[in-house]
């Protein structure tokens, strides 16, 4: 399982496409599982995602061999109980330090995620003022911005469309207004082009 696990850690390092978007992108719901990333990045994420899988595939196909499934399955739990048990003491951590902290010390950063919508796929919106992945970022963020606190910035994912950084750009799909309507800054990822001399 460790050879495994390290092997194909390499191969979606090596070769990203294996595994598009990374399998530690997975486990975003579980915020106690990803905390390791501050040791080792998403690729330790990854090694313990791979490592865990594979020693569940051995303890099941090692039934037959009592001693051999038990020491896979206690490896995994053990695995396990280090991953979430570090990453309850690292967001427990956080939380005391939220708790005793100035509030000057802190910033609210808001992230849009929305899932975006293939185009021409049943039931998209194809009309009006939302169409497309960046209409869909400016509803999201205007249903954020009227339901949760200001923040001090928000950010947008890359959107599967080309964004110019031109100024007309940004007002055509009306960012000021969002900024101002969240109480901060959107950070966007947008393409500038080179015009030359």
């Amino acid at each position: 399982p460790l050879f495994c696990a390290s092997l194909l850690v390499l191969l979606v390092y090596l070769r990203p496409v294996v595994c598009p978007g990374s399998p530690a992108l997975s486990l975003y719901s579980w915020p106690r599982a990803i905390q390791v990333a501050d040791l080792g990045g998403f690729h330790l994420i990854n090694f313990l995602l791979f490592l865990a899988n594979w020693l569940f595939a051995e303890g099941l196909a090692s039934l037959g061999s009592p001693r051999r499934a038990v020491a896979s399955l206690a490896a995994l739990g053990l695995i396990l109980a280090a991953l979430l048990g570090y990453g309850s003491w690292r967001l427990d951590g956080i939380s005391r330090l939220a708790e005793t902290a100035d509030k000057d010390d802190f910033i609210a950063i808001r992230t849009i995620q929305p899932n975006i919508p293939i185009k021409g796929l049943k039931g998209m919106d194809t009309s009006g003022p939302y169409v497309g992945a960046v209409g869909v970022m400016l509803k999201t963020t205007q249903k954020a911005a009227a339901e949760l606190p200001p923040a001090d910035l928000v950010l947008w994912p890359e959107v599967p469309t080309r964004v110019a950084c031109d100024c007309e750009d940004f007002g055509h799909y009306h960012l000021h207004q969002e900024a101002t309507a969240s109480g901060g800054p959107v950070l966007v990822a947008c393409v500038e082009n080179d015009y030359g001399d």
